[in-house]
């Protein structure tokens, strides 16, 4: 479980500085959003996925905890984004298939530790 959690949090630190810090037209809009905002999205997406790999390395249960609610709160958010917009975007669903496996595998990797 530990390695699945492992994995699915670097996909999806990858995939969302990729998509944030590269126009894939459609999939994704980055010219409308500010660059300063991107870089702060960044930095708060970078944090959370950088945290739950930091969490996973040192094995301490309290941070793994931790992590594994921080990933659950951004799966929350970005689930309300995702369904409370009229249009809908590819980007948003698999960045969070990819926060829900992350979130999941990271909280099963927790208990059965």
């Amino acid at each position: 479980m530990t390695t699945l959690a492992l994995i699915f949090t670097m996909l999806l630190f990858v995939y969302h500085q990729l998509v944030l810090h590269f126009d894939f037209f459609p999939f994704n809009n980055i010219e409308s959003i500010s660059r300063r905002l991107r870089m702060w999205e960044s930095l708060v997406s970078g944090v959370i996925c950088l945290f739950t790999l930091l969490a996973f390395r040192l094995e301490h249960r309290i941070l793994m905890l931790t992590a594994s609610g921080m990933l659950g709160l951004f799966s929350i958010e970005r689930l309300w984004n995702l369904f409370t917009k009229i249009i809908f975007e590819p980007q948003q669903l698999i960045l969070m298939i990819l926060l829900v496996l992350s979130f999941l595998f990271t909280l099963l990797s927790h208990l059965t530790n």
